[in-house]
């Protein structure tokens, strides 16, 4: 029987949300607080599903990285992988990673978050990537996404791009909030939240 994995990363590996946390790593806990107060009523309007989540987080990397060079934003996410991120991983989502790779699984991780923090760390756990891109124009970020938010339908989309899914007699989902209820409604089995009582 050949298994498919496909883990949500924030909230589910994570016990914080790391669209925000590098952005936090970086500026410093005084700059960040100041500035996301600054930006809290764009925050509130998406929290009432008035404005998307795509154009927060375009204004939310804009305000943070927008111009910043490609290389020092990768030289940052490394040390932010170094540094902040094993913190943030939730112990038993990595046990039962590693459950799956042990029996032969093939795992996904499937986020809404970006490459450059996240490939990083997949690819210390030998683990395949889907997740959004940041826009790169003259080696510098823009603050804008390179292609759609990599959320609800778009994960289940780029899934079905990426993955020959009858490939597989069992498909396993894991995730967090409602940006993966269309991941769940591929797989024959789901868990939400399943790594949050430790």
């Amino acid at each position: 029987m050949k298994t498919l994995a496909l883990f949500d990363f924030d909230g589910t590996i994570t016990t914080h949300d790391t669209m925000l946390d590098p952005a936090c790593f970086s500026a410093g806990k005084f700059r960040y607080i100041l500035t996301m107060i600054v930006i809290s009523p764009v925050l509130l309007l998406m929290k009432l599903k008035l404005i998307s989540n795509s154009f927060t987080k375009e204004l939310f990397m804009s305000v943070f990285f927008g111009g910043m060079n490609e290389q020092a934003f990768v030289q940052l996410c490394n040390a932010y992988n170094k540094k902040r991120l094993p913190e943030l991983i939730r112990p038993r989502a990595l046990a039962q990673i590693q459950s799956h790779l042990e029996h032969g699984d093939d795992v996904y991780v499937v986020s809404a978050s970006a490459t450059h923090w996240l490939q990083p760390w997949c690819n210390q756990q030998q683990l395949s990537l889907i997740c959004s891109q940041l826009e790169i124009v003259d080696r510098k970020l823009t603050g804008k996404l390179d292609g759609p938010n990599c959320n609800g339908e778009e994960k289940v989309r780029r899934i079905q791009q990426a993955i020959n899914l009858s490939l597989y007699d069992k498909i396993i989902a894991y995730g967090d909030s409602s940006g993966d209820k269309e991941m769940f409604a591929i797989s024959h089995e789901h868990y939400f939240k399943p790594f949050r009582n430790e």
